[in-house]
Order: C-alpha cells, then sequence, then structure tokens
C-alpha cells in the first residue's frame, strides 16, 4: 500500500505520521514555546498533546487508505465521504489504555471526549435513548470501527499520563459539582485544543499562504506603546478641568495595578470615568508583564461592539501612516459562518480578520457576551475552537452586572475556571458596584477580586468626584404626559424598553412638534450603517452646535455610546441600565447656569402606562426591584443604594434561580462515568432565548450594489468579504416579526433575505413591522 496517508491536496500527500507530528507540535506552540513555563499551561498542553498523538490512528485502517486514494471525481468516493469513522478508533484506544475501573480512568476519558469529537463536536457522555448511536458511551462500545491493527506504531501507544495531571482538579474540593464543572471545562479545553492544531496543520498544508497570514499582527508591545501615545495626546488636548483630572487617576490606577499577579480584578468607575481606555492600557501592561497573549473585550451588546472596536482602532493608528489597527478582530455571532443564512464557497479567499474570527488568535478581540460565553458552552467543533486561545488571556468583562440571573451561575463558574486554573485574568468592569463577588449572602460569587481604583472609600469618592447628575423619579406617566414634557425640552433623550414603545411616541411627538428636523428616533430596527448616519451627521452636530434635539431610543444608546444630553428620561428598569442612562446626561460635565456656575444634569426616571410584556422578563424582574429600591434611598445611584439592588436581584436567589437550565446539576448527574451531557448543555444554555433572521437593507448605494451580487453569482466577487460588508445593512429579526415581513423579502440562492418593498424601510423608524403607521413619516424627512 506504501505511504499510510492522512490527505491528498492538488497531488500532494501529506502522511499521517507527519499530520499526527505536526498537530501535536502545533498544540506545543500553543502553550510550550514561552521562556519562563506557566505551570497552568504545561499541564494543560501535556493533556493536549496525548489526544493529539491518537486522534488520527484510526485513518490507519485499510477502509480508510483506500477511500483517500480514490480520485475525487470517482463517485464511490463521494459516496464514502464523512461515512469512514476514524475518530472513534482513537477514544477506543484511549480508552482501552485507561479502562473503567482502573485508577487512572479519569485521565483516559479526557481524551475519548476530545479525539472522538474532534469532527462531530463534542458528545453526551451517555445516550438519550436505545436509539442514540452518537453519544460517548455508544462509540466506545462500537466494535463496527475499521480496524487499525499494528501500523499506528508509537502513535497508539500508551501516554504518559496519570491521576497526578489532573490533581488540580480536586484541590480543595471534596463537592461533585465542583469537580464534575471543572473536568467538564478541562475536557473543553483540551477538546479545543485539539481542533485548533488539527485545523491548522491541514489547512496549512491544503494552502501554505494562510500561515503567513495568520502570522501578520503586530505585537502587545507595538500596541502598548501606540496607544500610550494616543493616550497622551488625549491628555495634552483635554480640557483642565476636574473630570480630566479624575479620568487621569482612573489611568494611572490601572497602569499600577497591571504590575500586580494574574486573577480577578473588578474596575468600577461610573460611566464617563474613562474606563475604556483606561482598561485597556491595564490589559496590555498587564499581558506583556505576564507572558499573556492577547486581550479579549467582551461586550454586552451587538449594537455597539463596531463602537468599540472602532475606539480600539483609532487608538492604534487607525488611518495613519504607522497604522497597526489590523490588531483589533470583532467577533459576534452575525459573523460566524455557521449562524449566517448565506454559506460561503470554497474558494472565497478569507481575510486574516476572517481567519482570526475562527481561533481568536488575534492580539485584540473584541466580542459580545453571546459569543464569549455560548462558546465555553458549546459543543460544536467549530464554536469551540477558539476556546483554548481564551486561556493565558487578559479578559474584560465590560457591564459584567448584565449577564442573565438565570444563566449566571454557570457564567460565574466559567470565569472562575479560567483565573483559577488557566492564567487568566479577568477584569470584571462596571459603571455600578461590582454584582458578582463572593459575599455572606452570595456564597456562589467570585472570590479575591481586587478592585483597580481602590478600596471601597476610594470607589465612593471617585463617585462623588465625578457625580454629574441628579436621579430623580418622577412616577407613572402616560405618553401624552411623557410627549408634553419632552416637547418642552431643547435636547433630550428619551430611553425606553421596547422598539414598539419607541416608535409610538416618536410617532406622538412627530404630530405635535413644530419643529420636526431636531426630533430622532433610534432602535435596532435600523441597520447599523443607517444607525451611524443619525449619529454623526445629524444628532451629535446639533448637540455639539446647541440646537434642538429630541431623541427616542431604545436601550441600545446605554453602554458605550458617547453622547452628552443635558437631560434624560428613562422608563423603569434595573439601576445598573438607569446609572447607564443617567451616563448619558452631561457626561462631559459642562452645564452651567446663568453665572456660569457648574450645575448637575438631570435623569428622570418614569413608570410608563405601558407593561413591560413578559418575555422582556430580565427587564421587567430588574424594573421591580430598582421600585423597591427607590422608595429606600434618597439617592438611587448611591452606592448603599446600588448594594441592596444587587442584592435582591442576584444574591438572594437559590441555585435553581441563577441556573435555570440546570446545567450544574447535569453536569454532576452521572459524575461516576465522568459522562458529561454536553449536547444538551450547548442545546440549554443560550444567553439570548429567541433566535432571529439577518434581513438585508438596501439601504444606500453600496448597498443597492451588495444585494446586485447577492443575487447574480459572480465568479471575480469575493463574498465572504461581501457578507462581512452587508452587516452594516442587515436588521435581525426575531421569528414573530420575521414571519410579518416575509411577503416583503427576497430570498436570493445564495441564502440572503433582502428587503425589497421600499415602504418597509423608513428614513426614520427604519424596517417597518405590524400596523401601518397612523401618518406618512417619509413625508416628514422632506
Amino acid at each position: 500500500m506504501g505511504r499510510l496517508l492522512a490527505r491528498i491536496s492538488d497531488d500532494r500527500e501529506q502522511t499521517i505520521q507527519a499530520h499526527l507530528e505536526g498537530t501535536i507540535k502545533q498544540i506545543s506552540h500553543f502553550f510550550n514555546e514561552r521562556e519562563k513555563p506557566i505551570e497552568e499551561l504545561e499541564r494543560l498542553s501535556k493533556l493536549a498533546r496525548a489526544a493529539a498523538r491518537l486522534h488520527d490512528v484510526g485513518k490507519f485502517s485499510d477502509k480508510f487508505q483506500y477511500y483517500i486514494r480514490l480520485p475525487n471525481d470517482n463517485p464511490e468516493k463521494k459516496k464514502l465521504k464523512g461515512r469512514i469513522d476514524h475518530s472513534t478508533a482513537g477514544a477506543q484506544v484511549a480508552n482501552g489504555h485507561f479502562p473503567r475501573g482502573g485508577k487512572e480512568f479519569p485521565v483516559g476519558r479526557i481524551l475519548e471526549y476530545a479525539i472522538a469529537g474532534h469532527h462531530a463536536g463534542l458528545a453526551n457522555g451517555s445516550p438519550k435513548d436505545a436509539g442514540d448511536r452518537a453519544s460517548l458511551k455508544k462509540r466506545l462500545e462500537n466494535d463496527k470501527i475499521p480496524a487499525i491493527g499494528d501500523r499506528a506504531g508509537k502513535y497508539a501507544d500508551k501516554p504518559d499520563l496519570s491521576l497526578d495531571d489532573i490533581a488540580f482538579l480536586l484541590e480543595d474540593t471534596k463537592d461533585p459539582k465542583a469537580i464534575a464543572f471543572r473536568m467538564s471545562f478541562l475536557i473543553r479545553m483540551v477538546f479545543s485544543a485539539l481542533v485548533d492544531a488539527d485545523r491548522l496543520n491541514a489547512e496549512w498544508f491544503e494552502t501554505p499562504e494562510k500561515k503567513q497570514i495568520r502570522k501578520d499582527f503586530p505585537s502587545l508591545k507595538e500596541l502598548s506603546e501606540k496607544l500610550n501615545t494616543h493616550l497622551a495626546e488625549l491628555a495634552k488636548n483635554a480640557p483642565d478641568n476636574d473630570l480630566n483630572h479624575r479620568r487621569a487617576e482612573v489611568l494611572q490606577s490601572c497602569r499600577n495595578a497591571a504590575e500586580l499577579d494574574p486573577g480577578l480584578f473588578t474596575l468600577t468607575v461610573p460611566t464617563g470615568g474613562g474606563k475604556t481606555l483606561s482598561s485597556l492600557a491595564f490589559a496590555l501592561k498587564h499581558a506583556i508583564k505576564h507572558g499573556m497573549e492577547r486581550i479579549i473585550y467582551v461586550i454586552p451588546y451587538t449594537s455597539i461592539i463596531e463602537q468599540n472596536a472602532e475606539e480600539f482602532r483609532k487608538a492604534f493608528g487607525k488611518g495613519k501612516a504607522d497604522d497597526i489597527s489590523k490588531a483589533v478582530v470583532e467577533h459576534h455571532s452575525n459573523f460566524e459562518e455557521e449562524n449566517a443564512s448565506y454559506k460561503f464557497d470554497g474558494d472565497d479567499e478569507p481575510s486574516l480578520h476572517d481567519l482570526a474570527c475562527e481561533n481568536w488568535d488575534a492580539p485584540v478581540i473584541v466580542t459580545t457576551n453571546v459569543q464569549f460565553f455560548e462558546s465555553l458552552f458549546a459543543s460544536r467543533a467549530s464554536q469551540c475552537r477558539k476556546v483554548h486561545n481564551i486561556a493565558n488571556s487578559v479578559v474584560i468583562l465590560d457591564e459584567a452586572q448584565m449577564l442573565p440571573v438565570n444563566l449566571l451561575r454557570p457564567c460565574i463558574e466559567a470565569i472562575r475556571e479560567l483565573y483559577e486554573r488557566y492564567h487568566t485574568t479577568v477584569v470584571l468592569c462596571t459603571a455600578t458596584q461590582p454584582a458578582l463577588n463572593k459575599r455572606n449572602d452570595f456564597k456562589f460569587g467570585l472570590e479575591d477580586a481586587r478592585e483597580i481604583v481602590g478600596d471601597k472609600a476610594m470607589v465612593e469618592k471617585l463617585y462623588n468626584d465625578l457625580k454629574r447628575v441628579e436621579v430623580e423619579f418622577i412616577g407613572k406617566k402616560t405618553d401624552d404626559e411623557l410627549v408634553e414634557r419632552l416637547k418642552a425640552e431643547k435636547q433630550v433623550l428619551c430611553i425606553v424598553n421596547t422598539k414598539g414603545h419607541a416608535r409610538k411616541l416618536y410617532e406622538e411627538l412627530l404630530k405635535k412638534c413644530d419643529n420636526k428636523d431636531a426630533l430622532f428616533h433610534l432602535s435596532t430596527n435600523l441597520c447599523p450603517e443607517h444607525r451611524s448616519k443619525v449619529f454623526n451627521e445629524l444628532i451629535r452636530p446639533r448637540l455639539k452646535d446647541g440646537l434642538p434635539c429630541i431623541v427616542i431610543s431604545t436601550q441600545l444608546v446605554e453602554a458605550g455610546v458617547d453622547i452628552d444630553f443635558p437631560t434624560v428620561y428613562r422608563a423603569t428598569a434595573g439601576i445598573d441600565s438607569i446609572a447607564q442612562a443617567a451616563g448619558r446626561c452631561n457626561r462631559e460635565g459642562k452645564l452651567t447656569d446663568e453665572n456660569g456656575q457648574k450645575i448637575h444634569g438631570k435623569t428622570f426616571v418614569f413608570e410608563s402606562e405601558r407593561k413591560i410584556p413578559d418575555v422582556l422578563h430580565a427587564i421587567k424582574q430588574a424594573a421591580q426591584v430598582a421600585e423597591g429600591i427607590n422608595r429606600r434611598y434618597p439617592d438611587l445611584l448611591g452606592l448603599d443604594a446600588i448594594e441592596d439592588f444587587f442584592k435582591e436581584l442576584f444574591w438572594l436567589k437559590g441555585p435553581v434561580q441563577l441556573d435555570s437550565k440546570k446545567i450544574i446539576e447535569s453536569l454532576a448527574k452521572d459524575i461516576g462515568n465522568i459522562f458529561f451531557p454536553y449536547r444538551d448543555i450547548a442545546e440549554a444554555f443560550r444567553l439570548i432565548d429567541s433566535p432571529t433572521t439577518a434581513v438585508f437593507i438596501p439601504y444606500d448605494d453600496d448597498a443597492k450594489d451588495i444585494a446586485e451580487k447577492f443575487r447574480h453569482y459572480d465568479n471575480d466577487t469575493n463574498y465572504r468579504k461581501l457578507y462581512r460588508k452587508a452587516q452594516r445593512y442587515t436588521v435581525s429579526l426575531y421569528q414573530h416579526d420575521f414571519a410579518k415581513i416575509r411577503p416583503a423579502l427576497e430570498e436570493t440562492e445564495r441564502g440572503v433575505f433582502i428587503l425589497t418593498s421600499a415602504g418597509k424601510y423608513d428614513e426614520r423608524l427604519g424596517i417597518v413591522i405590524g400596523d401601518p403607521y397612523d401618518l406618512d413619516i417619509s413625508k416628514t424627512n422632506q
């Protein structure tokens, strides 16, 4: 038979030996190639390399060797593709080396999951029913897997592993739930490293040029130097006032704290205190000092990810001669190929950005809560591939308190694993008091967090020094009453909880306002390009020039959007959301009275006549808690009020309320056999329960050109890049709204839904869902 082959590409042959050795070497590159060894990474590397040695031994079988040598155009090869199971063989070899009942059995199980799943994904440990053949248990028992004989040689030898290699999982606990979570997380890490190394080795054999593309990033040291230059320029040009003095103090605190050992930190800075770039300065300096690989910035909302990524790119010289902003890679669920309705062709050449999204091998990743946490609980190989690159990173969780209450405990446990066992520093970055720290009334919380700006007294002083807003609860207001109050303001922002309410208020104001050019509506029914235009070309210039400006918005403006109003109205919500809304009020501290004296802005919290729908249960629950807090404290945003808010929202909840999908419990259910329900957990763990569908909006001439390319296939078009451009023109709709708009959509052969009815997209309101307007909105924009 000659050489034993792993793959053939363009008449070039890769042997199984070359592939296995290359995969092992790549894992060493992930974890071992550093001047000073890091214990957490060394032990992870040892397990992953053992899995790599065994992962493709199934390719030594006669059946696979026959298949791989068939010409690609042979009908039999097409028939056999995907039907020769080469993954299970390696898992069975590992199981034979560490049989059930042997004292080293747990080590073998770690390898079995990773090897069996390196193509199909992490399987459930035990079968759901008699017909379930995909579980790890059934695959280990399968006696019809093609035999490999003795061809594998040393690659099928017993790995040099023992219980000592997983002893760290048993430190300081005998709790089966804790041990189960730790072991399941370790398996994910090993699995991720194996999948990434396996795919990189295959990729570089088939398309060697991609290896060089993936290396084309600046170093963390270059990025740190560039950021420091940018921050120095900002400080030089900033007005000499108290606000900027406090921002400078926050930055210096971040730089000082970067010298500390890796672990868990909190950064508690009021909105407008400069925490975004200051936290980045901490992360870069800290990563360089401790030999970490990357910065991962995790943001609650998809709607603002582009803004934060753009702020980082500007800091790294975007548009200048020495631009190194390509270091910033933004990645959210809409960018994930398997989640998109459009599928790329194999010859659509990926960019550096596209390749980095596959495995997060970039210096700075900007992503969302959904992408970050769902990857940590996923089962698909493609989604888990990036997880090992979270190890040895600095992870900044922006507005960490915005994690969903019903999944809070598994999220907290994942965070704990990262900073306790995988050489990862986690920063809980908040504008309100940290909500996830352990305390007597919150035993599931995170331990040993260090506050970057100092102790509680220092945090309180910073709050007082940065206070620029008075918050007043004004009780229940009808829409008519609210409209009258908003009409009376020159510049005002009103934030409500639903898109329907935002649209209704806007329509009512449009009927009653004399100056319709001063009235604006913002929601995710506007595509990102449209929202950017409204912000940058309409709202911000009017605010800067002191012109009338009334904005009705959903909560998309609350986190990270740099706008500054003298007055803000906020529908009842959690105190954290109210604090974010207040952060859009007198943001720069420039408000003065008629005598030129500094005064506070005003944020009015009102109870709407419209009840918060049950589907928004998290907002509804937080609003109810906030209303109770308001009755007990004169300052709704005072530290004591915020502490009581989180006590009721998080800390007094039990394990059932904090883990409604029973993730922790399900992992420990069969800990004796180390059977974890990975697939079931991946289906259950959804930060956003309702699926959405992307609709493409032909908003401007560029969008119309993109639409035409999607309609008519063109061999010269790189559709991967085109799809990325299309993200600026998409609106994601829940299924019930998508069904309403479906008759106005054209579905192309390439799986893109394009809005075809001009009357269904309005220049002020965006995509139109539901009943006709009470008036012809389009005429008001002329």
